[in-house]
């Protein structure tokens, strides 16, 4: 009789110990249920929070809102994106000693918040996109943050992105991203006047207009490169390491019938082992088929909202036989007589069968969707 009492005490402890186990993701939602904003978190072995995603489909944080948020300190991914465009309080980054990974978005970025993020020694990935960087003069404190593998400052309109419409354009200080010099992928598509010799470590480069990219040639391990078409893409003769190629021509994505396609010249190296490429919003050359079907190693090519009016019934025919190898994607050119498949696709990211590009980190919701509905 003693030993059934005990045992039956045991498991109703046992009961209320597991009743009472920590859920810190149950509690910031609840704490955040009255926000019109979508969640996702993930919490560490201990019930502690470790990756936050937070997407506000209407307005941004309050002060209170990012107070609750920095309360819970074990927390390694942060990722906010705001509707609407605005600041953040100085004081909210510098407790969150833990991060690894930051996103923030649509945000005007203050002296203190650049300082601030500064002290996150353990970051290795920092996105900052559509921000403003006009109340900061002094970005060196940055200098600080030795393990960014990853930076993303993307700003201007193009074909994935858009800017939100309270969203300011800005363009990014080259002072800013002259502070991670040892970074391995890049995405700055609003900084003309960058020099690129600064970054021969990166393996991953996303550009918009760039007024000299020639130091390309020397960045032995770039792997993957997004470029628009106006800039000198003579120098991809002279790099072998490439991978995957997107060549994006700038336009709304909310309004693709009335893309103004643009045209690009390039040729590649003979020893090009290209296995990803991507044209958008081009109007499509009978010279870009060929240097493109020279390619022996083509895994997959990609054509996204192109024009193919200029193309020779030849070069239609040469494309057409792709399918059969299953590596062609493309848009319907209504230009001509042939089905094409009309499936539109979204490529966020150079594909690669084993992707290395950080930004895959973030991806925890399809994030993209809030920008491109």
């Amino acid at each position: 009789m003693k030993f059934t009492s005990t045992l039956g005490l045991l498991f109703l402890i046992s009961g209320f110990v597991h009743a009472k186990k920590l859920n810190q993701c149950q509690e910031i939602e609840t704490q955040l249920a009255y926000a019109n904003c979508r969640i996702h978190c993930e919490n560490n072995e201990e019930g502690k929070i470790d990756n936050l995603t937070i997407v506000f489909l209407q307005g941004k944080m309050s002060d209170e809102d990012f107070a609750t948020v920095k309360s819970y300190d074990t927390i390694t991914k942060l990722q906010y994106l705001p509707v609407d465009y605005g600041y953040i309080k100085a004081g909210t980054f510098k407790e969150l000693k833990n991060l690894k990974h930051l996103d923030v978005s649509s945000v005007n970025l203050s002296q203190e918040n650049i300082d601030e993020i500064s002290t996150l020694v353990n970051l290795e990935a920092l996105a900052l996109d559509f921000c403003s960087f006009e109340n900061v003069k002094d970005f060196s404190s940055l200098s600080n943050l030795k393990n960014i593998q990853f930076l993303s400052s993307l700003q201007n309109i193009n074909g994935h992105y858009r800017s939100l419409s309270q969203t300011p354009y800005h363009d990014v200080p080259s002072e800013f991203i002259y502070q991670f010099k040892n970074v391995k992928d890049l995405n700055i598509n609003s900084c003309s006047t960058v020099d690129l010799k600064q970054f021969n470590d990166v393996e991953s480069l996303w550009i918009g207009h760039v007024e000299n990219i020639s130091s390309l040639k020397n960045v032995k391990n770039l792997r993957n490169l997004r470029t628009p078409p106006d800039n000198d893409l003579s120098v991809l003769e002279h790099i072998e390491s490439l991978d995957g190629i997107e060549i994006y021509n700038e336009y709304s994505i909310s309004d693709p019938d009335e893309i103004s396609y643009k045209t690009t010249n390039f040729a590649l190296s003979e020893n090009s082992k290209i296995r990803y490429f991507s044209l958008e919003g081009i109007k499509v050359t009978n010279e870009n088929v060929e240097n493109i079907l020279k390619l022996n190693d083509l895994y997959f090519l990609n054509f996204i909202n192109c024009d193919f009016s200029s193309l020779s019934d030849e070069n239609i025919l040469k494309l057409k036989e792709l399918e059969k190898y299953n590596i062609i994607d493309w848009d319907d050119p209504t230009s001509t007589e042939i089905e094409y498949p009309t499936d539109y696709h979204y490529y966020t990211e150079i594909d690669d069968p084993e992707p290395t590009n950080y930004y895959n980190e973030f991806d925890d919701l399809e994030t993209t969707d809030y920008y491109t509905e």
